[in-house]
């Protein structure tokens, strides 16, 4: 629980910075990929329990698969539609889930961050042009995986059987 409570800590603090200020500061990003990091290690070197089930490995397929997207809408959108901030979030919530974590964490962000849109929409509190801090629904979504990631992605497995 060390690492999930370490991890949540920060996602916290950069939940509300970005919902704030829609910035995502580098230290705190840096500071949950030195936390996943040394957990992945830590696992390695002790021979720890491993609930999220990572390797460094999957780490780093996680890294990928989740940053390349969110790279690619930076990129395209040339930094209107999505902050480089979000990107290298994303880089480290792939660490800290791994490929299928990372997906998972992505995909909730998405939806979370779709639907609060569309509710301010509808209730006239935004517009397409309003800015949403994409970063905070990218934590949120974390904090879900530390929570119940391993069931949640146990069960769609089962599903996809």
């Amino acid at each position: 629980w060390l690492f999930a409570t370490a991890s949540a800590s920060v996602l916290l603090a950069l939940a509300f910075i970005d919902a704030e200020w829609l910035n995502l500061p580098d230290i705190l990003s840096v500071t949950l990929a030195i936390i996943s990091i040394t957990y992945a290690v830590a696992i390695m070197v002790f021979d720890i329990a491993n609930p999220y089930a990572m390797t460094l490995h999957g780490m780093l397929w996680g890294a990928l698969v989740v940053a390349a997207p969110l790279f690619l809408i930076w990129y395209v959108t040339a930094g209107r539609d999505l902050g480089f901030g979000d990107v290298k979030l994303g880089l480290v919530l792939g660490l800290l889930g791994g490929a299928s974590g990372g997906l998972l964490i992505l995909y909730v962000a998405c939806i979370a961050g779709a639907l609060y849109g569309l509710i301010l929409m509808v209730f006239g509190r935004a517009t397409r042009a309003t800015k949403l801090p994409f970063g905070t629904f990218l934590c949120g979504a974390a904090t879900v995986y530390l929570l119940y990631g391993p069931t949640i992605i146990e069960y769609v497995y089962r599903l996809l059987r």
